[in-house]
């Protein structure tokens, strides 16, 4: 297996991966990840050494049935044909759509990202490809591609699974919302910020966690509407992500997901199955493929991505004891019926085995 990127913590694309990977080795069938580890290299640099990385995999004697490759961006697809000659062995694994042209973003998206770009390399690639979203499915179907597999996203459920005894030591009447990940403006989080003046006038103890990967220009933006709002006393941010994560998790009673754009996420977003496989009740814009995953009132709360509508969804929550306790209960057994290693593991041996 290979990846364009390899983060282990902090990027969603990356743990699927590692986990993937481990389920291969303990099923005993031989695998190897060729992407650097990420932590030798600064994010500027990575990209280089990543390419470093797979041109030596390009040149390498050593034979492999499968080349197993897992891209952030469909246009990538492109640089790969150019550096391998020979990829009737490959397999391509997309995780995010591309951008469209009406969507704000950065001129690196805007360009390598681009409908046009993404389209021309799905189109010139025989190879299948995989996806674990419906929703980039159905895109990657419309832009042209000839073979598009669906294979659910897997997590290791028992990693995040928090036991239905550990009680949480805060009092009664103060709630702890969580959002963990990158701060980038497609990702939502200035729009959660304004949220929380709404919340907090319903609930004054309530209190936001902000634990942030490192990545994403939003952080200066992000600390200006806590200080123009005057929410020091309720949201808190963690300048860095840790390994434990199930920590993370089990400090908190609601999980929030504020999508304002599909891009740049992983589709299925990895935390939004992390929150959900610790019973975290979740408030989830309905953006790109998450209405795959929540179930409006069922295994979540779906809201549009906007302040008004996200703290909407949040005291929706804290007003309703007994709906947190269904969607905790249903969410987790969802994740666990259909997300978990030992279901969706042997979709990808058995994909494998057809391959070849």
């Amino acid at each position: 297996m290979s990846s364009f990127y390899l983060i282990k913590h902090g990027e969603g694309i990356s743990n699927y991966i590692t986990e993937l990977e481990g389920y291969l080795l303990k099923e005993k069938i031989p695998c190897i990840c060729a992407a650097p580890e990420f932590s030798k290299y600064s994010r500027q640099i990575y990209p280089m050494a990543a390419l470093k990385s797979m041109w030596q995999l390009s040149k390498s004697k050593d034979h492999y049935n499968i080349v197993h490759l897992h891209l952030p961006i469909p246009s990538l697809i492109i640089l790969f044909k150019t550096m391998f000659k020979v990829i009737e062995n490959f397999i391509f694994q997309v995780w995010n759509p591309p951008c469209s042209n009406e969507e704000n973003f950065d001129l690196w998206h805007y360009i390598f990202n681009s409908k046009k770009l993404s389209s021309l390399g799905i189109k010139t690639v025989d190879s299948p490809l995989i996806v674990s979203s419906k929703y980039l499915q159905h895109i990657l179907k419309d832009m042209g591609a000839l073979s598009v597999h669906f294979i659910p996203a897997g997590i290791n459920v028992g990693r995040f699974s928090i036991s239905e005894n550990f009680v949480k030591e805060h009092p009664s009447d103060e709630f702890n919302i969580l959002y963990y990940g990158h701060l980038t403006k497609w990702k939502g989080v200035e729009n959660l910020i304004k949220a929380m003046v709404f919340v907090k006038k319903e609930h004054p103890s309530i209190k936001l966690k902000i634990v942030w990967t490192g990545h994403g220009r939003s952080y200066r933006q992000i600390l200006y509407l806590i200080k123009k709002f005057e929410l020091s006393e309720h949201v808190v941010i963690q300048n860095k992500l840790h390994k434990d994560i199930r920590s993370i998790l089990m400090d908190a009673d609601i999980g929030i997901l504020p999508l304002i754009s599909p891009v740049a996420t992983a589709s299925p977003p990895r935390t939004l199955l992390e929150m959900m496989s610790a019973g975290l009740p979740v408030v989830a814009t309905d953006i790109g493929g998450v209405s795959e995953i929540i179930k409006h009132k069922q295994t979540g709360i779906l809201v549009k991505p906007s302040q008004k509508s996200i703290a909407e969804g949040i005291l929706s929550f804290l007003s309703d004891n007994s709906l947190m306790h269904k969607i905790s209960v249903n969410a987790k057994e969802y994740v666990q019926k259909n997300h978990d290693w030992k279901e969706i593991g042997p979709l990808y041996v058995k994909f494998y085995e057809d391959f070849i």
